[in-house]
C-alpha cells in the first residue's frame, strides 16, 4: 500500500486507522508504518475523518458544566446570579476562605460609589471581608443588620457578631459607619419593642433597611454552628430555635424550611427582619457545604436572596 493508493474517499481506511489511533492509541507513526505509509498521509486522513464526522471530539468540560448549573440554579430560583465554587475531589480545601474568595471578587465588581452596605456576621462574611482589596470609594455607608453581642468579645479573637466586621469592611471602602445602637438579643419581645421605639436605634434599623447592597452568610442550625460554637446563643436557645423548626438565618433573624420567618425567637433579635432583607435591591448570600443545605434551601424559599455563593455539590442538590 502507498500514498497513492489510500484516499480519504476509502471510508473502511479511515474507519480503521480512527480505530488504531483513538481507540488502541497507536501513534501516527506506527499506524504509518502498518499500512506503509507516510505519517504526513496518516496526519491528513485523521483531520480528514473529523471533517466527515466519523470522529467528533467531545471535552468533558467541568467549568461548563458549572455555567449550566448557574444557569438553572437562577432560573429555577429567579435570582439575579450565582457563583459556584468547583471542589476538586483529589484535595482538601477550606470552603469558607474559598467562598471568601468568590464572595469578594463579586462584590468588588458590583460596588458603587454612594452604596449603603448592610454586612451579617458569621466566619464565612469576615472571610469575605478579609479577601477584599482596599478601595477608595466615596459616600459609601457601611450598616451591621442586627446590634452588638459583647459577651462573645474575645480580645484575642475575631469578634464576629460585634462591630468588628462592620468596621473592617468600612477601613476596606474608605466608609462611614452607622451602629445600631442595641444589644443583639433581648429577653422577650416587650423589651424588644422598647429599644427599637428608641429614635436612635429606630434610624440605625431604617438606615440597614434601605440600604443598596447586603452581604451576607445563611447560618445552619446545629450544635456546630458558629453561632453556638462561639457562644452567641445558648443550648437553650438552640432548643427554642428547634421547637420553631428553624433551619437558618440570615442576619441572625431565623426561617423554616419553606422559609417563612420563625416568629417567636425573631421577635428577640434586634435587627432588620427578613421581610425588609427581602426589599433590599441586592442580597448576597455566602453559604456551602452539605450541611447548610436545608438553610440554604430555607433562604432560597423564602426569596431572601437575590445573589447565591456556594459550592458545586450544594448547587446540585438544590436543582434535584
Amino acid at each position: 500500500m502507498t500514498d497513492e493508493n489510500i484516499n480519504e474517499n476509502n471510508v473502511k481506511i479511515l474507519i480503521d486507522i480512527c480505530y488504531s489511533y483513538y481507540k488502541f492509541n497507536k501513534t501516527q507513526l506506527e499506524i504509518a508504518k502498518m499500512l506503509n505509509i507516510s505519517r504526513a498521509k496518516v496526519s491528513n486522513l485523521l483531520a480528514s475523518s473529523r471533517k466527515k464526522g466519523i470522529v467528533k471530539i467531545i471535552i468533558d468540560d467541568p467549568f461548563k458544566k458549572i455555567e449550566q448549573t448557574e444557569k438553572k440554579l437562577i432560573k429555577k430560583y429567579e435570582l439575579k446570579d450565582v457563583k459556584i465554587l468547583a471542589i476538586p475531589k483529589s484535595s482538601v480545601i477550606n470552603l469558607k476562605k474559598e467562598f471568601g474568595k468568590i464572595a469578594a471578587d463579586y462584590f468588588m465588581k458590583i460596588i458603587r460609589n454612594g452604596d449603603k452596605i448592610a454586612v451579617s456576621g458569621g466566619s464565612t462574611v469576615w472571610e469575605t471581608i478579609k479577601s477584599i482589596n482596599n478601595l477608595n470609594f466615596y459616600n459609601i455607608t457601611v450598616v451591621p443588620l442586627f446590634g452588638v453581642f459583647l459577651p462573645v468579645f474575645q480580645p484575642d479573637k475575631e469578634n464576629l457578631y460585634s462591630y468588628e466586621i462592620t468596621w473592617s469592611l468600612a477601613k476596606k471602602l474608605n466608609a462611614n459607619v452607622v451602629n445600631i445602637s442595641a444589644p443583639g438579643k433581648v429577653n422577650d419581645s416587650e423589651i424588644y419593642n422598647l429599644f427599637i421605639s428608641d429614635e436612635t436605634i429606630k434610624k440605625g434599623l431604617e438606615i440597614a433597611e434601605n440600604c443598596t447592597v447586603a452581604l451576607v452568610g445563611i447560618g445552619g442550625v446545629s450544635p456546630n454552628s458558629t453561632v453556638f460554637r462561639k457562644g452567641v446563643f445558648t443550648k437553650s436557645n438552640y432548643n427554642e430555635l428547634k421547637e420553631e423548626n428553624a433551619v437558618g438565618d440570615i442576619g441572625l433573624k431565623y426561617f423554616k424550611k419553606n422559609g417563612d420567618p420563625c416568629k417567636e425567637f425573631n421577635s428577640k433579635i434586634i435587627g432588620v427582619t427578613l421581610d425588609k432583607i427581602k426589599k433590599i435591591p441586592l442580597v448576597i448570600g455566602i453559604a456551602g457545604g452539605m450541611e447548610k443545605l436545608d438553610a440554604i434551601k430555607g433562604a432560597l424559599n423564602g426569596g431572601y436572596l437575590d445573589v447565591l455563593i456556594t459550592d458545586q455539590d450544594v448547587a446540585e442538590e438544590l436543582l434535584n
